[in-house]
């Protein structure tokens, strides 16, 4: 299944963030290269993957890093058809849309006439906060749809 490809993807990057953030608490020049070069490298095997996969990708990061449950649709989008088709093809059962644009009712009436079905309302955390002086992640909170597939 292609989502638990992007599973170990996703750790992949953690492990070479931690690498990196690591080398750089630590002063260290060679492993501050050496994670970049593996980050870099990462970068183009998720390229060479499709765009599908790297739209994935983003998605999915975005899900972990906001420690969120679903991948959330913050924008709006030209071809919601084609993103449920990329979702059905990567297993996702449903997803959240917390899209405050002006076309935004638009893009949640297209998700549901390409088969979404609505499932109600839901907060998700939004982007992180900076707070100073912790290591807790604090996130803005967001409300939108819950969609399912």
């Amino acid at each position: 299944m292609r989502m638990q490809e992007l599973e170990a993807d996703y750790r992949r990057y953690e492990e070479i963030d931690a690498a990196y953030t690591k080398a750089e608490r630590e002063n260290n020049d060679e492993a501050l290269q050496k994670a970049w070069e593996e980050h870099n490298e990462l970068v183009k095997e998720v390229r060479a993957k499709g765009r599908d996969y790297d739209f994935m990708m983003r998605l999915y990061s975005d899900m972990k890093e906001r420690r969120n449950d679903y991948i959330d649709m913050d924008g709006t989008y030209d071809d919601e058809e084609k993103i449920l088709g990329i979702f059905r093809d990567f297993g996702v059962k449903a997803f959240t849309f917390t899209s405050t644009w002006s076309s935004a009712l638009d893009s949640a009436w297209n998700y549901q006439k390409a088969g979404a079905k609505a499932a109600g309302m839901i907060e998700v955390n939004g982007n992180q906060k900076t707070r100073f002086g912790s290591d807790e992640a604090e996130f803005e909170k967001k409300h939108g749809f819950l969609f399912t597939l």
